[in-house]
């Protein structure tokens, strides 16, 4: 009974809570703008979806609480990526993959297995249809943890070419929204 118990604490603590977004459960704040939020459009097309959606509050949290528990795909193009990205994220471009078959091998990244393995894997796309068949493909190649961010790529980035992960102005205004923040921004 411990273990079950202590088992069920390690996975609560290491799930990211928009992955267990409820639409009716007891919201004590409204959802803040880094937050999931789904209108009943919405609603009805998350639901008929297999892999859960990451917010990009949870993301900052990961990457700033846990990095070495994350594995960020990046499926947009290798000149998209390389004008800017997400700080250790591996470039798949989704253009240059086929996904017929279920082998990690055949996204031709080096050591991804090991790079995914016992990590929150998030997609990251501009097309959600396109994070989605990636996700269906980790799953298919047995990599757990799948997830997509919400809203894709365009959730994070801004006109001036930078991520808002990388802005003093977005850290500051995430400071009302995570505790601890304040040292981190100024660090």
């Amino acid at each position: 009974m411990e273990t079950c118990v202590n088992d069920s604490e390690s996975m609560y603590q290491f799930t990211p809570k928009s992955v267990t977004y409820r639409k009716f459960a007891l919201h004590e704040e409204e959802p803040g703008e880094f937050d999931l939020k789904y209108s009943d459009d919405d609603h009805g097309e998350v639901q008929a979806e297999l892999y859960p959606r990451l917010s990009v509050y949870d993301l900052i949290r990961l990457l700033r609480d846990r990095p070495a528990s994350v594995a960020i795909l990046d499926l947009r193009s290798n000149l998209e990526h390389k004008k800017v990205a997400i700080e250790n994220s591996v470039n798949v471009p989704f253009s240059s993959v086929s996904l017929k078959e279920s082998r990690l091998d055949v996204l031709n990244v080096p050591r991804l297995e090991a790079y995914l393995r016992r990590k929150i894997v998030v997609v990251v796309a501009t097309a959600h249809e396109s994070a989605m068949l990636m996700a269906k493909f980790l799953v298919d190649c047995s990599v757990s943890y799948v997830c997509v961010l919400n809203r894709g790529f365009g959730a994070i980035y801004r006109s001036d070419d930078k991520l808002l992960l990388q802005t003093f102005d977005y850290m500051n205004t995430l400071a009302k929204f995570v505790p601890n923040i304040a040292s981190f921004v100024e660090a």
